[in-house]
This record gives C-alpha cells, structure tokens and sequence, in this order.
C-alpha cells in the first residue's frame, strides 16, 4: 500500500475509484501531526504526485 498510515481497511487499492481516492484524501486532510498542525497541502501535493506517478506506471505496463 503506497499510504502505509491510513488505517482504513475498507480502501482496496486494487482498482480505486475516484471517490475512494477522494476518500482518502479527505482522511489525509483532516490528520493532524504530533504538533496538532493540520497535513501541510504540500504533502497531500506529493501524495497525489506518488498516486499520479503509480497509476500512469500500471497503465504502461498494462
């Protein structure tokens, strides 16, 4: 699982639908850190990144 934190067993990841990516960017969001900060938009960005990056790799490889 590429987001080894969220402890949301319901998320496979086999084929995600958008609305469980929405999902758990919702769960990501909502987090906060050991300093009760809110998840920084820079780390959803590279969460999405990652995401984005994998995806395209499945689909070259079919």
């Amino acid at each position: 699982m590429l987001i080894p934190n969220v402890r949301v067993p319901e998320f496979g990841l086999a084929e995600p639908a958008s609305r469980d990516i929405a999902r758990i960017f919702a769960v990501l969001a909502n987090r906060r850190n050991r300093m009760r900060e809110p998840t920084a938009s820079s780390t959803l960005h590279r969460i999405r990144a990652t995401l984005r990056a994998a995806s395209n790799a499945a689909v070259r490889e079919g």
